[in-house]
């Protein structure tokens, strides 16, 4: 599914097809998002419920993401509806128009709303050239988006990154890998799937931080900090909206100052040391910029995603339980020997 923002009436919202009745309760939270996303600026009344607006955007933001729930919403409201504080696409055809068009962006990731003080630009200075928050040329933006995405395309999904997925190191790392499952896997209670400083998730750290940036994955002077920021310290938290400043304040105080020791890790990297600064084409990034925004990327997709893939694949995590569907009893692992793994 994909989140688009609206500040005005949109077709989109006139698309839904109920296919299940909803409840009192979700009635009124779905009428009160609709009426925050269109109400005009001399509505009194939706200004009024502003506060209500933002719980309930808070409320859905936590619980939409499972699946299941969004799958509920659905169901309800068809396969356009509205929820913490957007509007949510499930049709492919209107989810590839809306990304293959110029996308206006705000601060937020799916549902939830990113903290500007953790992005790249605060943490080390300079421009902001955080992605997922920069709108591109003909959605209000100047160009910055078009600019830094080159400088990332150029430098770090480069041939040298495919060539090194499939060089002696990497066959080592997956040799470390199976020897990994074969001495846990799934009978020291999911010890391979715990381990921070073992198992999948260390297999996962070392194998994308060389296969991206060309670090050395079996030198743990450069290993630890990564780890230790990314995974022992839960760095895409660092980056979420009024959780992440709970968690600096209490807990994770240390965050800035990992995130910079993580960066400049990068930044000495194959990958990034070699960008030629200043240059037009990139609107002038530097190689600290680069790094900076490789660290955000890296803590909320790079960390993040393949884990948790992984996890499902190798059956320690349940497919999503969706209404309705056979999924939440699919038992992975009995699929495995089907499978043609010389077919690509």
């Amino acid at each position: 599914m994909s989140l688009t923002e609206s500040s005005g009436s949109s077709p989109l919202l006139h698309t839904s097809r109920k296919c299940s009745r909803p409840g009192c309760l979700e009635s009124i939270a779905h009428y009160l998002q609709l009426l925050d996303l269109t109400h005009s600026r001399t509505n009194i009344f939706a200004w009024m419920l502003k506060p209500v607006n933002r719980l309930i955007t808070l409320y859905q933001g936590f619980w939409s993401n499972s699946g299941a729930y969004l799958y509920r919403k659905r169901l309800i409201h068809g396969p356009n509806f509205v929820c913490a504080g957007g509007v949510w696409l499930s049709e492919f055809d209107t989810i590839r128009k809306n990304l293959i068009e110029p996308q206006a962006r705000a601060f937020k990731l799916a549902s939830s709303t990113l903290r500007k003080v953790a992005l790249p630009a605060c943490n080390l200075g300079g421009r902001f050239n955080f992605l997922l928050s920069l709108s591109q040329r003909g959605a209000g933006g100047h160009g910055d988006w078009e600019a830094c995405r080159m400088c990332v395309e150029d430098h770090i999904f480069t041939k040298d990154c495919l060539k090194r997925m499939n060089d002696d190191i990497c066959n080592e790392l997956l040799n470390y890998l199976a020897k990994e499952y074969g001495a846990t896997g799934m009978k020291n209670e999911g010890v391979f799937f715990s381990n921070l400083d073992g198992g999948l998730a260390d297999f996962l750290l070392r194998y994308l931080h060389y296969v991206i940036f060309g670090l050395d994955p079996f030198d743990e002077s450069i290993i630890n900090p990564i780890r230790n920021f990314h995974y022992k310290t839960a760095s895409a938290a660092y980056h979420i909206d009024i959780l992440g400043a709970v968690l600096q304040r209490f807990v994770f105080r240390k965050w800035p100052h990992h995130f910079r020791e993580v960066a400049r890790i990068y930044q000495e990297s194959p990958a990034i040391s070699v960008l030629e600064e200043n240059q037009p084409k990139y609107n002038y990034m530097t190689r600290s910029e680069l790094a900076a925004l490789m660290v955000s990327i890296m803590s909320l997709a790079g960390m993040v995603g393949p884990l948790t893939l992984g996890k499902i694949l190798l059956g320690r995590r349940k497919l999503c339980p969706f209404e309705g569907q056979p999924t939440k009893d699919i038992d992975v692992t009995k699929v495995w020997d089907t499978l043609n793994l010389d077919d690509r």
